[in-house]
């Protein structure tokens, strides 16, 4: 009982790494789309004037 702490502590440090992991993970999918949708419109553009 007397490690309960010692283990809540760490099991709360890994939780804030694994949320930094998924901020990350989640700018990174952002940015993807953001790309994605460039070239969807600018394949739609270029359709446009051909």
């Amino acid at each position: 009982e007397d490690t309960f702490p010692d283990r809540r502590a760490l099991l709360e440090e890994h939780r804030d790494e694994v949320l930094e992991r998924i901020a990350e993970l989640q700018r990174d999918l952002q940015a993807l789309t953001d790309k994605i949708n460039l070239y969807q419109e600018l394949a739609q553009e270029h359709a446009h004037r051909h």
